[in-house]
């Protein structure tokens, strides 16, 4: 399963594989696509793949980083 994120500011950041990151209740997500999002002008979007272990998580923080800048945490319910 997968979870999409949107954000502006997001698509100069630098072209290494890492350069994104995301975590979800402290479990590291791999990031599927992190650039702008094709239909509007300024929307930035990140597709993480969810991995089985989170099901049934509940309430879990998601935090987004870009080249080493930590966003502002975010908060996700995982059934």
């Amino acid at each position: 399963m997968y979870l999409e994120l949107f954000a502006t500011g997001l698509r100069g950041h630098s072209a290494a594989s890492n350069s994104v990151t995301v975590t979800a209740g402290g479990v590291s997500l791999p990031v599927t696509y992190a650039a702008e999002q094709p239909q509007y002008v300024g929307l930035d979007q990140i597709d993480v793949l969810l991995p089985q272990s989170l099901a049934g998580k509940g309430d879990v923080v998601i935090q987004v980083t870009v080249d080493g800048k930590a966003a502002n945490p975010g908060h996700v319910t995982i059934k």
